[in-house]
């Protein structure tokens, strides 16, 4: 059947066909995830759109948070960046932790090597067309997104761009703080030790 309609899609002018195929996939992953009673298969799991880029802005603001986490956590191989879930959602870096320990390297949580209640946090770069028009109000469609993570049992963490640019931050030591504050009270849960 998706064989079938995405021929049929595929007879529409391309941004038509995108926009059509781009909002059946959002009504497939939406009821896939929050209905898992109807039973309702994953089709477009081969099916699923390439995450865009990220534009320079928000690729820089990455940098500086990988950067910190990397200071915070004194050793690389603690954030994978980008990372999807099993339902194509990207996430911009992608850390795990012990509720008991703390942070836990990628590695050793995907090789499956590990026994332990690991979580997982999910970190976004929320860009401007996350936020309706001239507003601090996220758009459904990114509070949807937020809420399927949830579901997914990530704890999302967001950072936009107006608070990365604060001149506060200049300084890395801000800067780590104000990361590892927000994380760990996102989590309720001591990821990062801070000066606090």
């Amino acid at each position: 059947f998706v064989i079938d309609l995405d021929q049929d899609i595929q007879e529409l002018n391309s941004h038509v066909a995108n926009k059509t195929k781009h909002v059946l996939y959002l009504l497939n992953q939406s009821v896939a995830i929050e209905c898992p009673h109807l039973n309702v298969p994953w089709f477009t799991r081969s099916f699923y759109l390439k995450g865009t880029e990220l534009d320079d802005a928000n690729n820089a603001n990455l940098r500086i948070i990988i950067n910190s986490l990397n200071r915070l956590s004194g050793n690389n191989g603690y954030v994978l960046s980008p990372a999807r879930t099993p339902y194509a959602h990207r996430i911009d870096a992608l850390m795990y932790f012990d509720p008991n320990s703390g942070i836990v390297k990628c590695d050793d949580v995907q090789s499956g090597n590990l026994l332990l209640d690991i979580e997982k946090i999910a970190l976004l770069c929320l860009r401007h067309h996350d936020f309706c028009y001239k507003s601090d109000i996220l758009t459904g469609k990114c509070q949807a997104y937020i809420r399927q993570l949830q579901i997914l049992g990530y704890y999302v963490v967001l950072f936009t761009e107006k608070e990365l640019s604060s001149m506060e931050f200049y300084f890395e030591e801000a800067l780590d703080e104000f990361i590892s504050t927000k994380i760990n009270t996102a989590v309720s849960s001591q990821v990062f030790m801070t000066s606090q």
